[in-house]
């Protein structure tokens, strides 16, 4: 069985208890960066740190959107900045 793409909740037999969906690590990312709060980068930090299947062309690409939509242009640079 494959497992679901995040924030898919999956069905439930009865069995057991039922899945809860939760957010992907990128999409996380982009949340924490957007809210901006010292407490928010440290943690875009932790995740940078310890995850090496990011995605960051995603994160980049929803940042990007995000600052367009917006009308921002510290969103991109701080992921940058994080990232180093």
């Amino acid at each position: 069985m494959e497992p679901a793409a995040p924030g898919t909740p999956l069905p439930s037999d009865g069995s057991s208890p039922p899945t809860i969906p939760v957010i992907s690590p990128e999409d996380l990312i982009a949340s924490k960066i957007l809210a901006g709060r010292s407490k928010d980068l440290d943690d875009v930090r932790g995740i940078l740190r310890t995850r090496s299947d990011l995605d960051l062309e995603l994160v980049r690409r929803t940042l990007t959107l995000l600052e367009s939509a917006l009308d921002r242009t510290d969103l991109l640079s701080a992921l940058e900045n994080l990232a180093r």
